[in-house]
């Protein structure tokens, strides 16, 4: 008996270290409500907008131009790799109404669209938003959290900042190559 219960017991381990190590599934969409502001302030719903992701680090990669953003292309920091993504978003939904996502600020809801991201099942993402129209484009690498299923997001690109051409905000890689002053 002594030496059929260390075997039991070794059996019992090996059944349950499979369960125990494995980990949530992925499963996370981002909702993006994608806007463009005026040099005057006015800010208005980016219909013209195309959203690449790609399952890269932005240590190793990155948007090289505006060419590549429309393209869906990242190119390698270390050489002259480059990939193209194969997951484009262009579906929209509509938003819901104030206060349904948990903001208060009022300036979501009603018949606005947002961009459906997702599900993402692997990170890290690197993520690249191109609005067509102004020659705009943003791209990050975004969080992808287990247990969560979506995560609403503002993204604002404003064409008419020529100075500099190349700026950040909340983490987005923000690059205008419209060459105007007013959107």
């Amino acid at each position: 008996m002594r030496k059929i219960v260390p075997y039991l017991f070794a059996l019992a381990l090996t059944g349950l270290v499979p369960w125990a190590c494995t980990s949530p599934k992925l499963k996370l969409t981002y909702k993006m409500l994608i806007y463009v502001q005026d040099s005057l302030g006015v800010v208005r719903f980016a219909d013209s907008v195309v959203t690449y992701v790609f399952y890269a680090d932005t240590a190793d990669w990155q948007v090289a131009s505006y060419r590549d953003a429309a393209a869906g292309r990242i190119t390698s920091r270390h050489g002259n790799d480059s990939r193209s993504s194969q997951f484009m978003v262009q579906r929209m939904v509509p938003v819901p109404g104030e206060g349904e996502i948990g903001n208060s600020d009022g300036n979501i809801g009603g018949t606005e669209q947002a961009l459906v991201v997702g599900p993402l099942q692997e990170k890290p993402v690197l993520m690249v938003v191109c609005d067509v129209e102004h020659r705009c484009y943003a791209w990050r690498q975004v969080p992808v959290a287990e247990g969560l299923d979506e995560i609403y997001i503002k993204l604002y690109f404003r064409p008419w900042k020529s100075d500099p051409q190349v700026y950040t905000e909340s983490r987005w890689n923000f690059v205008n190559e419209s060459g105007s002053a007013t959107p």
